[in-house]
């Protein structure tokens, strides 16, 4: 009888101990949550606290423990994201492209940008080009009221390249 009764004792701490640890669960995923979304927009240091909170919750939380574990691996990712939601945020109220080569149809997207994102946005566009299949690309095109991310879309799309999103910078390459 004692045994019985001792086993049952250590059964309900077992339990209640598992239930109180399960409870933190979802509180530790609602900061991991926060933790992509900020990685998502761009923001590595504002990722970084949410998983650590969420580490402190559940030590065993493994999505968080390998977001922080791998922030060098991740960083590009985050701040490729980061740029990406940057370009569809700036509005250009218009841009007018006359049989501007790929360069210069850049050049003009890239001052658009910075100045109606107030000095915010700034890229980098790298044609790589080694074979100079792009070289002859003429583009024109007049457009209103788009965002940053669709130009550059429609100036790609006609020059039969494609886009890539890195660390530092939008890689042009042909199809």
């Amino acid at each position: 009888m004692k045994i019985h009764l001792l086993i049952s004792t250590i059964l309900a701490t077992l339990l209640a101990g598992f239930t109180l640890a399960e409870s933190t669960l979802p509180d530790a995923g609602a900061h991991y949550r926060e933790g992509v979304t900020a990685g998502q927009a761009g923001d590595p240091d504002a990722a970084r606290a949410p998983c650590q909170r969420a580490l402190r919750i559940n030590p065993r939380h493994a999505d968080a423990g390998f977001r922080l574990g791998q922030p060098g691996q991740r960083l590009d990712t985050i701040v490729r994201h980061g740029r990406e939601a940057g370009l569809s945020d700036v509005m250009l109220p218009e841009i007018r492209l006359n049989e501007a080569g790929l360069r210069e149809s850049l050049d003009a997207l890239a001052n658009l940008i910075e100045e109606h994102s107030d000095d915010q946005a700034a890229p980098n566009f790298v044609i790589q080009d080694p074979e100079g299949k792009l070289a002859n690309a003429s583009i024109t095109l007049q457009l209103r009221n788009v965002s940053a991310s669709a130009a550059l879309g429609y100036i790609v799309d006609m020059a039969d390249a494609r886009a890539r999103q890195d660390q530092f910078a939008i890689v042009i390459r042909p199809k």
